[in-house]
């Protein structure tokens, strides 16, 4: 479903009330991200005709922040989709007879039911099961939903990815700008992850640990390294750098012939582009 976006753009839905879309203090160094059901209800001053939504915030992590998060500047906190400014209207305004100049704020009802509803309609065509009816979203019976934690913390910015302390290191570190990588979802890099529990970068135990190589090859691609920490890098970050940059060729050649503007990847493909930390 989110193929294209993937290969154009190259870890969160977050309804978090009380949270903020656009940079309004300095950048922090990471957020809260809930993990547990969240009640969607409309304001108090406007008239209820249907049930609160109970929406599993959990379930939807496959799917990026930007997803439904468009206008997050990626540095600060994340407000929810009613917040002042956003979608804080009930209902669509009336049409105007001179088309306005300024963006309007959508309602409440546009924005849930376009975004989510018509994924759900997306997804329900590819079996994945999502409501689609007003019965399936607003129900008066609550999911008895069990998790291990009610929020993790969410790196922004920039992480630095060193190697084990037993590798002897060849090159510099790398910078990762982890919140570059909001375009895509979290189960793209933390592919084992279960959605409610605190992800795990790649070299933690259990999963890519294995500091070397084994002993019969180096070779990344041999199933005998398939936990090397190498492997894991490499493999991901680096397969999907060069993808983008093929879909980007593919795209400009495109382009020339329909005059249309082509992204251009920024994701670095050579060793001094990732191993770049001081």
């Amino acid at each position: 479903m989110k193929q294209g976006i993937l290969y154009i753009l190259c870890a969160l839905i977050i309804f978090a009330a009380g949270t903020s879309i656009s940079s309004t203090s300095e950048p922090m160094d990471a957020i809260d991200v809930p993990v547990k059901d969240i009640t969607i209800e409309l304001p108090a001053h406007f008239q209820k005709t249907k049930s609160p939504v109970t929406f599993s915030h959990s379930t939807h992590l496959r799917y990026s922040c930007i997803d439904c998060h468009h206008n997050w500047d990626r540095e600060s906190p994340i407000l929810g989709c009613m917040t002042s400014g956003c979608h804080e209207q009930l209902m669509p305004s009336p049409p105007k007879p001179k088309p306005s100049q300024d963006r309007e704020v959508l309602s409440i009802t546009g924005a849930f039911h376009k975004a989510c509803l018509s994924c759900h309609r997306e997804e329900t065509n590819m079996a994945a099961g999502a409501p689609v009816e007003c019965a399936g979203c607003h129900t008066d019976t609550k999911p008895e939903n069990e998790y291990y934690i009610d929020s993790f913390s969410l790196p922004l910015g920039t992480i630095t990815i060193s190697p084990p302390e037993d590798v002897y290191a060849k090159r510099r570190a790398v910078n990762f700008p982890h919140g570059l990588h909001f375009d895509q979802d979290c189960v793209t890099c933390h592919h084992d992850w279960d959605g409610d529990s605190e992800p795990l970068g790649c070299m933690a135990a259990g999963c890519h640990d294995q500091s070397h190589p084994d002993e019969s090859t180096r070779d990344i691609n041999d199933p005998v390294n398939v936990l090397y920490f190498l492997t894991a890098y490499h493999k991901s970050c680096y397969q999907c750098h060069t993808d983008l940059k093929k879909q980007e060729k593919l795209m400009t050649r495109t382009a020339e012939e329909t005059g249309e503007m082509v992204p251009v990847s920024n994701a670095p493909v050579s060793c001094d582009g990732c191993h770049n930390a001081e």
